[in-house]
């Protein structure tokens, strides 16, 4: 079901949207973890998908990528911008947030949704590819566009009453909208490349990346089809522009 709640999503098809995601939120084994300490940890109650380590006492890709243990950093650190951008008492940023600092105190925040870089006497986390959270987020957004404004807002509420931040109370779709696509921006940061289609979803790609890219071109937005695809099925055609 939660491939269907992504793909009818990607189609606009809300009420299919609604259907599926009500059987997942509905269900006793999906149950949203309210303790951000273990939304990531193997046994957690958000899962839905989930990828095996390569053996039983490794962990995960992302801790071993994100998890800063000398600053500067050698591969990657949060932007300053993205962390100026939680919201006052958000736990998000408590939790799921690392920082270290360089010989000229300089800070340098990194993902810590993933607490083990290393390997483990077993293996503590998997690699979640789906979580309760993006399906409860993707039934507010199908209640929001078909107008059923209150019940996409108790959806969006729960996700920001784990997070530990106050209720909203909005009165339009453009105003859910807004405060969706912010509330997955902080919710899902670094996971699977969430924000990129997230931003596509809500026809806001092409704005954003032009703040960061400037040499940004609207033809980004889509991936080429691969040839072999192409040469096995020509109906595929035409490729995508800007390949």
């Amino acid at each position: 079901y939660s491939a269907l709640v992504r793909l009818n999503k990607q189609k606009k098809q809300w009420q299919k949207v609604i259907q599926y995601s009500s059987l997942i939120i509905q269900h006793p084994d999906y149950q949203m973890e309210l303790n951000l300490d273990n939304v990531f940890l193997k046994n957690s109650s958000s899962v839905i998908w989930s990828l095996l380590p390569t053996n039983g006492t490794s962990n995960t890709f992302d801790g071993n990528m994100f998890i800063i243990k000398t600053a500067p950093p050698k591969k990657v650190a949060l932007r300053d911008e993205f962390i100026e951008g939680f919201e006052a008492g958000d736990e998000r940023k408590i939790k799921w947030i690392g920082v270290i600092q360089d010989q000229q105190k300089r800070n340098y925040y990194y993902p810590n949704k993933y607490k083990q870089s290393t390997t483990t006497t077993s293996s503590m986390e998997y690699t979640i590819v789906m979580r309760v959270e993006d399906v409860i987020l993707s039934r507010a957004e199908a209640y929001a566009e078909i107008g059923d404004f209150d019940k996409g807002l108790v959806d969006l509420n729960a996700i920001r009453q784990k997070a530990k931040l106050p209720s909203l109370s909005l009165f339009n779709r453009d105003q859910i909208r807004k405060a969706l696509l912010k509330e997955r921006k902080y919710e899902f940061f670094t996971e699977q490349g969430f924000r990129f289609f997230d931003l596509k979803q809500f026809d806001e790609i092409n704005l954003e990346m032009l703040k960061i890219k400037p040499l940004w071109k609207s033809v980004y937005a889509l991936l080429p089809i691969p040839d072999q695809e192409l040469q096995l099925n020509p109906k595929l055609e035409p490729q995508n522009e800007g390949y």
